[in-house]
């Protein structure tokens, strides 16, 4: 994921900072930035593990963070911009995750 984001996306990526929720994933954090939106990526290392992480950064933050939040298979995004990502957004984070 992060070689895609680096080399083929061209973006920028950082170790998650201090977001412990993130960092917690057993399978490894990242941060990045796509067209302007920042966004922390979680890899679990079962479904179940990434079900955990989002509920816990809903506990944590409540509502406020529904929009922001996407879980997709054993990947957990928070986005930094309080509203939805676009489409083109997402669609570069997906083409950089692999199974």
């Amino acid at each position: 994921t992060e070689r895609c984001l680096r080399r083929e996306k061209l973006l920028p990526v950082e170790p998650v900072g201090d977001d412990p929720i993130a960092s917690s994933a057993r399978g490894g954090a990242l941060a990045t930035r796509v067209e302007g939106n920042g966004v922390h990526v979680a890899i679990a290392k079962s479904d179940s593990e990434a079900a955990e992480l989002a509920d816990t950064y809903r506990r944590t933050a409540g509502r406020r963070i529904q929009l922001r939040l996407e879980v997709r298979g054993r990947v957990v995004y928070v986005w930094e911009q309080p509203r939805e990502p676009s489409p083109t957004q997402r669609q570069t984070m997906y083409d950089c995750w692999y199974e």
